[in-house]
């Protein structure tokens, strides 16, 4: 049985998230979960914002987490499933801390779409000279990067991926992160798109 189920959607705007925008899905989360009203950000970005929603802290850096400051995967016992689906939310930044399964970059059946070119670049951003130059920034951004897809699994797949942890019963605490509303925003792709 599953104990904690936490589920993330980056960029999901407040005012956009009301019954009028969103009428179905919005029933689904009302009925079955828990919504926390008082929650504050640590920051308007996903490096700054996460470590408060993982950690309750303050990210150290350009987004780690801080060491010592226990994580909601070390404070559940029992086994734990992540998903992040974001090139910030990652290990090197301590976000697999507590884990049993982490996937930084998931996929269905190995089959995401995130292209070579950015699986090239985050390696390279692993290597402190590569990420704090100005000339690889500029032509990454200006010549490389491609607009589309932003994450490695799109809402379905990462629904399906989180549901089939939750079928198998055997963690404890499962974290989906989903990217679809971020840049460039799609509605239209919505269940219960604006009208």
């Amino acid at each position: 049985m599953n104990s904690v189920i936490l589920l993330t959607v980056d960029s999901l705007r407040a005012d956009r998230a009301t019954q009028e925008c969103l009428p179905e899905s919005l029933d689904v989360l009302n009925n079955d979960y828990v919504e926390f009203n008082n929650a504050h950000s640590h920051g308007v970005a996903t490096p700054f914002a996460f470590p408060g929603i993982v950690a309750s802290s303050h990210p150290i850096g350009n987004g780690n987490l801080p060491d010592g400051v226990p994580t909601l995967a070390e404070g559940i016992p029992g086994s734990s499933a992540g998903y992040a689906n974001n090139g910030h939310l990652r290990p090197e930044r301590g976000y697999d801390r507590g884990f049993t399964h982490f996937e930084e970059n998931p996929s269905i059946d190995g089959k995401g779409n995130i292209s070579l070119v950015d699986k090239l670049a985050r390696r390279l951003q692993k290597i402190d000279k590569v990420r704090e130059s100005k000339l690889a920034k500029t032509v990454y951004n200006r010549f490389l990067r491609e607009p589309l897809p932003i994450s490695s699994v799109p809402a379905d797949g990462m629904t399906e991926l989180v549901r089939r942890r939750l079928d198998a019963e055997t963690d404890e605490f499962v974290w989906g992160h989903w990217m679809d509303p971020h840049l460039p925003y799609h509605p239209e792709t919505a269940i219960d798109p604006p009208k």
